[in-house]
């Protein structure tokens, strides 16, 4: 079957009962309609004996849809099936609806209620399998912009109203697509994308106007001095289009102006200086041609008399700049200059502010994919193709350039076509694709290069500062030292959110397919013969990762497997299929011992169920970091004692025959320790056991109250400091301190130490909190609401249970780490970003990454105390994508996944959930919000089971929620083993090696809003470290809790805490430690 599209008009349909406005207001409405010249279309123009598919095909045909809501609407099944399917349309971005309230209450359509609501449910008894979604489209049509009109409203006046909104929408829609969508094509070297694939013109781009006006802003702050802007982003994304409408747009504000496009394939030709920019500038004025032979003080001085207007379109290189522009001597104050790149350490020192093109949202890539595929319409489409699109969208991670490609090349193809390129591109990228990302992976250094594909072939997805010393050229164990991780970073070839390194999907299959080049790097059985068989030799090999799982035969390590891999640098075996001893067969033979003695490079090095008594008496770990031998069967590590500067991770959990450690005493390094079933090791070498917990601090006071809030004119703080040494709530919302009332310095930190809630929201004065309020260690609630200048929050008390810092215009920042980590009681945790709309990345990155740490120290505790809770932390802010490090992402409300083998046991400690929210235009004040999270487990027999947890908002005060938001809701997994225990799917399941399917469903409960996407990721918890599910090749990503189940192994998790996360407070850990030795 292949995918059609039939030609479209600019239509109206109007939807309405008939049998009342017939001949009455609809008539006059077509009427004038018509007189405007708009193309209308209502059920009588259609020939009598058709059914309601024919109006189905109507709606999709048409551009507009108004809904003309009245007293008897509702007597009629065919109005609210046509309703259901206008809202089918609107949702796929294909239709705008306009509701028409007549002489009805909005309310009683929307509960419904009243007389309305009477007929819908006497309607109702004869069709109770359309409830849900009649009910569903009638609560989501009002809160459209629409029109009421009341006995006493004047039709003729309101027709008038109505004719002209629909003429300014249909002025707007130039495609069939709504929405506006950024395009950018990057050079891709001589090939040119086939014209015939896509549609002659595209639609008008997404969020123009909104980028155009936040650079419109900077413009305007410059006050008349030269401004110049940095446009970064990965290839693909748009920054080119961007800049062409800003120059479009500005162009006439200056007397001079120059676009230079594609400044990288300039240079490469050779034929970059300052005179390119200089006759483009002149280029209306002939002064070049006038005076040819003008000396360089003549051309600088002329230049100086005008303001201009400059754009460098696709600069790579710092050089280039400076070639270009010098120093800007030349440059008349008041000036322009934009700069677009996909490399932002290109434009570090050189801009005055730097604008990251974003990638598209989810139902934003649909469309733009959708409109390349249909030839410049959206259909309704038939067969599997819907959720082909999908696929696609999600494959293409918002970037424009490549849901154009795509599109195009899947026009009128089949749908086996789509399904077979699907697959195809999971294995390797589009090769014009390629082509965009092999610039800029040719520039990089051979340090670089390694790093990118050591990253991209097996540590995808980890913690920044492990990953890090894993691959980087040298040691580097500041976070803040130059590293080949950021340097990729600023070529957006890698991302670091929240603490993580992650890689975009497109990135990822084309650094495999570089990496697997000459067997390099090698992810599978095959891949490693023939290494071992190439003529380049192992010499070359610099990983190995063997999944267990995949081998169907023995796989032969004779004695000189290794001893040739010179540079080999990460070597692991492990399972994924099952981390536990599920395999009795052991599928590695090793009949004559290892020699490791060339492994001198070896960094990581994993091995699952090692079958030997120590590792080789040759091997040398001088430059070994993480070493992983859980299961196995070693007595002890190595042979006496080896040198170990850079160890900081070991893992030897399970090794049931371990008796000795005596050979980790020069591991100074070490940071984690996993001793967790080690049941023959009776003690530990005397010098580990020097490790000491601070006392537990005094116990709370009794704390006062003051509450100063609505005092309007209260402008300095009426109580000093040492007054207050009881005071547990301070309420100074709606004062006007112009400064903070609670400055301190370090000798009286100690007078504050009981507050327990502050409160300073609508305060417009203050621009930052202006004291060290990470000290007020009691602090639980935090209030900051509407201060609308605030620019910053300083790092947070470690025991803030709330912050509400919704409506802060102009916040900017919050520190990172946001706040102190500290094992708390049981609470449920929100920090709440709503309307925050100036939040920069880097402060949405430090709210999750905060929030994943505080998870996982709840997780401890739940653990400990074998507690079940509901989501523990709640956190939003504006975005409209579900956050990158999500494992499971998926457009609209509901996502299906595997859960792994053995989900009963301890080790999956969190589950993390997320769900994106578009609030309804124009804003209604919500008091109350939450999501209902619908859980449906399913096993090999269909045996199922299902239930819910509730995401909530956090508020409970009335406000209103701009555009889209990012809701996280962190809980523990005890809330699933709570609903499995006793079940026949856990009695059947629980110890079998059988991954059960799982869905989860988002759903609005409270207020109102749309699920645009969501997402679901699983923590792990092991006793040295957390594993946070993502990586597809099996290689562990780091974080940072532990718990253990014995002295030993509990010890040494503490050990780990203490030595990654120093600003941990150790005294919660006190009583839990001590609990733990008795």
């Amino acid at each position: 079957m292949v995918a059609s599209v039939e030609s479209s008009l600019h239509k109206v349909f109007i939807n309405f009962r008939g049998k009342q406005l017939r001949y009455g207001f609809v008539s006059h409405l077509v009427e004038k309609l018509e007189m405007d010249g708009i193309n209308v279309y209502i059920d009588e123009y259609e020939p009598r004996g058709n059914d309601l598919n024919v109006l189905f095909k109507r709606i999709e045909e048409s551009k507009i849809a108004i809904a003309i809501f009245s007293s008897m609407y509702t007597e009629s099944d065919w109005c609210l099936d046509e309703l259901d399917k206008i809202m089918e349309c609107v949702d796929l971005g294909t239709l705008v609806v306009i509701p028409i309230f007549y002489k009805v209450d909005t309310d009683d359509v929307k509960k419904p209620n009243g007389e309305f609501g009477d007929k819908f449910w006497e309607l109702a008894k004869d069709h109770t399998e359309k409830i849900v979604k009649w009910k569903k489209a009638l609560n989501r049509v009002p809160e459209k912009m629409g029109y009421t009109l009341s006995e006493t409203s004047k039709e003729s006046e309101y027709i008038i109203k109505i004719v002209g909104q629909v003429v300014e929408r249909l002025t707007l829609i130039s495609t069939d697509l709504e929405r506006e969508v950024l395009i950018e094509n990057p050079d891709t070297g001589d090939e040119e994308t086939d014209e015939e694939a896509v549609p002659d013109s595209a639609p008008s781009l997404f969020g123009i106007e909104t980028r155009i006006n936040q650079f419109k802003e900077m413009f305007d702050s410059a006050c008349g001095r030269t401004l110049t802007i940095g446009v970064v982003g990965m290839p693909g994304i748009g920054k080119t289009t961007l800049t062409e409408k800003l120059y479009e747009r500005f162009k006439l504000k200056f007397a001079r102006r120059a676009f230079l496009s594609d400044v990288r394939e300039i240079c490469r030709n050779g034929m970059i200086d300052r005179s390119i920019l200089t006759r483009e500038l002149f280029r209306q004025e002939d002064v070049i041609q006038e005076d040819p032979y003008m000396t360089l003080e003549i051309l600088k001085k002329k230049l100086l008399e005008k303001k201009c207007l400059v754009v460098l379109d696709n600069v790579s290189d710092k050089r280039q700049i400076e070639i270009l522009l010098g120093e800007c001597d030349w440059i008349k104050k008041g000036s322009l200059i934009i700069i677009t790149t996909s490399d932002r350490s290109v434009i570090e020192g050189k801009v005055d502010e730097t604008y990251e093109v974003l990638r598209l949202s989810g139902r934003d890539s649909l469309q733009c994919f959708s409109y390349y595929a249909f030839s410049g319409h959206i259909c309704n489409l038939k067969g599997n193709f819907i959720n082909l699109c999908k696929e696609f969208a999600e494959y293409a991670k918002g970037n424009p350039f490549v849901l154009k490609i795509l599109g195009g090349e899947l026009k009128g193809k089949s749908e086996t076509h789509w399904e077979e390129t699907l697959c195809k591109l999971a294995q390797s990228p589009h090769k014009k694709i390629n082509g965009a990302l092999q610039l800029i992976y040719d520039e990089l250094g051979q340090h670089q290069k390694d790093v990118f594909l050591d990253v991209a072939c097996f540590f995808r997805s980890g913690d920044e500062y492990y990953v890090r010393c894993l691959v980087e050229s040298w040691e580097n164990d500041s976070i803040d030292a130059v590293s080949e991780i950021k340097d990729l970073a600023s070529k957006f070839l890698i991302n670091i959110s929240g603490g993580r390194v992650e890689m975009h999907d497109l990135v990822y299959t084309f650094g495999q397919e570089l990496g697997s080049r000459e067997s390099c790097r090698v992810w599978n059985h095959i891949g490693f013969v023939g290494a071992l068989k190439k003529a380049s030799g192992p010499d070359c090999v610099r990983g190995i990762f063997i999944n267990m799982s995949e081998l169907k035969d023995e796989l032969l390590l004779d004695r000189f497997t290794f001893t040739k891999m010179h540079n080999l640098r990460y070597l692991k075996f492990y399972n994924s299929r099952c981390h536990q001893e599920c395999e009795a067969d052991y599928k590695l033979n090793i009949p004559d011992g290892l020699e490791f003695s060339t492994l001198d490079e070896i960094r990581y090095l994993y091995w699952l169920k090692f079958p030997k008594k120590n590792l080789p008496e040759d091997f040398n770990p001088m430059n070994l970091t993480d070493l992983n031998l859980p299961y196995s069967k070693i007595e002890e590590i190595w042979v006496g004692v080896k040198k170990t500067p850079k160890l900081k991770w070991l893992d030897l959990s399970y090794s049931s025959k371990l008796r000795n450690l005596s050979g980790l005493l020069n591991a100074k390094s070490l940071q984690r320790l996993n001793l967790e079933g080690c049941t023959s090791l009776e003690e530990l070498p005397k010098n580990m056991k020097r490790m000491k917990i601070p006392e537990c601090l005094g116990k709370l006071k009794a704390l006062q109250e003051l509450v100063l809030s609505g005092c309007s004119n209260l402008k300095s703080f009426p109580i000093t400091i040492e007054n207050m040494k009881c005071l547990q709530i301070l309420l100074l919302d709606g004062t006007a301190f112009t400064d903070m009332p609670l400055q301190f310095n370090s000798s009286k930190v100690e007078d504050l130490s009981s507050l327990r809630r502050l409160c300073l929201s609508e305060n417009n004065k203050i621009s930052n909190l202006q004291i060290d309020i990470s000290r007020l260690s009691q602090l639980k609630f935090l209030d900051l609401k509407y201060c609308k200048n605030l620019t910053s929050i300083p790092l947070l008390p470690p025991n803030l249970e709330i912050l509400d810092a919704h409506g802060c215009e102009k916040l900017k920042t919050v520190a990172s780490p946001m706040a102190v980590l500290k094992l708390m009681e049981q609470v449920q945790s929100k920090f709440i970003f709503t309307n925050c709309n100036n939040l920069e990345e880097a402060a949405k990155s430090s709210i999750t990454s905060y929030a994943q740490r505080k998870s996982q120290l709840d997780a401890v505790r739940c653990y400990k105390e074998g507690n079940v809770s509901e989501p523990f932390l709640v956190t939003s802010f504006p975005g409209s994508d579900v956050p990158s490090w999500f494992k499971h992402r998926r457009i609209g409300c509901k996502l299906k996944l595997e859960f792994p083998p053995h989900r009963c046991d301890k080790r999956l400690s969190t589950i993390v959930l997320c769900a994106v929210v578009a609030f309804p235009s124009p804003q209604v004040e919500i008091s109350r919000f939450s999501i209902e999270c619908t859980y449906e487990f399913k096993n090999k027999t269909e045996t199922c089971i299902s239930f819910s947890c509730i995401l909530g908002g956090g508020w409970i005060e009335p406000r209103k929620i701009e555009s889209e938001h990012v809701f996280i809701g962190y809980t523990s997994s005890s809330l699933i083993t709570k609903h499995l225990e006793g079940s026949l799917l856990h009695s059947q399941d629980c110890r079998e090696c059988v991954p059960p399917e799982a869905s989860i469903e988002f759903k609005m409960r409270d207020g109102a809003g749309e699920i645009v996407s969501c997402g679901l990721s699983l923590v792990y918890e092991e006793p040295n470290h957390v594993v946070i599910e993502g990586n597809g090749n099996g290689a562990t990503s780091r974080r940072d809790v532990s718990i253990g189940e014995s002295t030993v192994s509990f010890a040494a998790g503490f050990l780990s805490l203490v030595l990654r996360f120093p600003w941990v407070d150790l005294s919660t850990f006190d009583d839990l430690f001590k609990g733990e030795i008795s």
